[in-house]
């Protein structure tokens, strides 16, 4: 089914932004999921693509890369082909990629997933994105390269270009942390090139945003501070077992320089110190999951400052508002069972359900009424193995040992 449907529809309340959306029947004309990683968006994302006809358009500044899938969490190829994505893994390592050019590209896509009269659902955890699909870009005159060499040559001989950006761009020096060295650099080119701060730039932005006012829904997705860490910890570890060093390997075999937009990418530094020698494993994947960490807070920090039309909610409560707002009153009880087992397809049960259902038994695809299903079929087998990993936790807790997800595998077969 399509939103372009005859049957009632209620209309979506405002957001932070004081929205009503437009469309004659009450729906939205695209969906936006933001949030912190290993947050749910994926699995929204996919739920409500599959439920209204919709076309999933990548807003993460790190899953555009071909050559990051596991390191960005990019969906699988599987999950690629069983639903429409678009906007992942097409551009090459060695390519800056702007703000301006996703823009570029987002507009294409998004015309064309109109034309085709489907729903276009943006996931991401890039805010910058976000705030230029609804707020316009900030467009700034070009920068000379030589002022960008000149400050990434200070950065690595120790200057503290924060307190350049003081002296220069006080507004945006107490907005930024003395340790985000992208965008102290940034604010730091822009005034010199400029003669200008941020600040005037951001008062002159271009007011053509891809998404206009009232013609979208914006859910920001929010996870408990503790669970959050818990998955972001487990999910680096299955990266790992996935094949991330490898693909690490493959990257710093391009000879690409560290200052590349890729090669930032959370974990990467540190894997690759890790490969040459200079830091042990377990240091490479502590700072990687603490790297990944410090990211979801500022991804949080920005969502609250940034992105004012935004919802923020839970990722099931996101499903049920989503849904009661685009559905028929008919077709909610089959939905809110979409909504369980969701719920139970995510968080900390992940690894036991996905890898003990789906990868051995029905594929990678696991949405919608096959996860119902199966669920259902195996529902006491998923519940033991639920406990035993929880019991298993804790003991190893006691004993002070760690775990990966390999190890449930194993233990819960």
């Amino acid at each position: 089914m399509t939103l372009n449907t005859s049957m009632p529809c209620k209309t979506l309340t405002a957001g932070a932004g004081g929205r009503a959306d437009a469309r004659e029947d009450g729906s939205p004309e695209a969906i936006l999921i933001s949030g912190p990683t290993a947050s749910g968006k994926s699995a929204l994302a996919a739920a409500l693509a599959q439920q209204f006809d919709g076309v999933i358009i990548n807003a993460d500044s790190m899953q555009i890369y071909r050559d990051l899938r596991i390191l960005s969490a990019r969906p699988s190829a599987a999950e690629e082909a069983a639903l429409p994505h678009r906007l992942y893994g097409y551009v090459e390592a060695g390519v800056e990629y702007t703000v301006g050019h996703y823009v570029k590209d987002a507009a294409e896509v998004l015309a064309a997933v109109r034309a085709e009269g489907r729903l276009p659902i943006f996931v991401g955890g890039t805010g910058l994105y976000f705030k230029a699909l609804t707020q316009g870009l900030v467009e700034t005159p070009v920068i000379p390269p030589a002022i960008r060499a000149e400050l990434e040559r200070a950065a690595e001989m120790g200057e503290n270009l924060h307190e350049r950006l003081q002296a220069l761009d006080p507004e945006s020096a107490a907005r930024l942390s003395p340790a985000d060295r992208p965008r102290i650099i940034r604010a730091l080119e822009v005034v010199l090139a400029t003669g200008r701060p941020m600040a005037h730039w951001r008062a002159h932005a271009n007011g053509q945003a891809l998404l206009s006012p009232g013609r979208w829904h914006g859910v920001f997705l929010t996870v408990e501070r503790e669970t959050l860490k818990a998955r972001i910890h487990h999910r680096f570890e299955e990266m790992i077992e996935a094949g991330a060093l490898d693909e690490v390997r493959k990257l710093m075999a391009r000879g690409l320089p560290a200052n590349r937009g890729i090669m930032k990418a959370h974990g990467v530094p540190h894997l690759v110190a890790y490969l040459q020698g200079r830091i042990p494993f377990s240091e490479a994947v502590s700072l990687g999951q603490m790297d990944t960490r410090r990211y979801a807070k500022r991804q949080m920090t920005f969502a609250r400052g940034q992105l004012p039309g935004f919802s923020f909610v839970e990722a099931v409560r996101a499903l049920e508002g989503i849904a009661d707002n685009i559905r028929s009153p008919q077709k909610r009880a089959r939905w809110r069972a979409d909504i369980d087992a969701l719920e139970f397809f995510t968080g900390s049960w992940r690894c036991v359900i996905h890898r003990l259902a789906f990868r051995k038994a029905l594929g990678p695809a696991p949405t919608g009424d096959i996860c119902l299903a199966y669920f259902e079929e195996h529902r006491a087998r998923f519940e033991a193995a639920a406990q035993l990993k929880a019991e298993t936790r804790a003991l190893a807790a006691d004993a002070s040992l760690h775990l990966t997800s390999r190890d449930f595998r194993q233990t819960s077969a």
